[in-house]
């Protein structure tokens, strides 16, 4: 079982999908299709609490670095539960991607956020006003982004010269 060294009630089957409201493009169909060629769109998915929510959204950022057309592809994700009201809370902060990104680690990481998320929301009796019932997946496409190199920043606060 992937997730056998956490407590089972952090992760339930609630694999169904509930649409999600976002301004913006959104890649629906990421089992079946390449991601968007944008730097910024959304990916509805189901709840954080889902059984196999954290190995689809390792799929997705595989599949989104595999179809990147970068050498170098750098992005940022940003975790969002959408609760039973229409509200989104944010899931741990963003996080950055790359093709050397450890998946393992990120998987932790990711299990991590979901619970300390559930953590800071209470029992799921307390937090029924606001059930988590979908998440959404921010992507930035960060890659062709100017790099601190690029500017001549050394990186501390002072500028390099170029």
């Amino acid at each position: 079982m992937l997730f056998a060294p956490f407590m089972p009630s952090v992760f339930y089957s609630t694999d169904t999908f509930i649409p999600v409201s976002f301004k913006g493009i959104k890649w629906l169909d990421w089992e079946n299709t390449s991601p968007p060629s944008k730097t910024y769109y959304g990916i509805p998915l189901t709840s954080i609490y889902s059984s196999n929510y954290v190995e689809n959204l390792l799929a997705i950022i595989n599949k989104i670095l595999l179809h990147s057309s970068h050498s170098s592809p750098y992005f940022n994700f940003i975790i969002e539960a959408v609760l039973h009201g229409g509200a989104s809370r944010t899931v741990g902060r963003g996080f950055v991607v790359e093709r050397t990104t450890d998946m393992t680690k990120l998987e932790h990481l990711i299990t991590e956020f979901i619970e300390n998320f559930e953590t800071q929301s209470g029992t799921p009796e307390d937090r029924q006003p606001e059930e988590v019932v979908a998440s959404l997946i921010r992507v930035h496409d960060r890659s062709d982004a100017p790099t601190s190199s690029t500017f001549g920043f050394d990186g501390n606060c002072s500028w390099a010269a170029i």
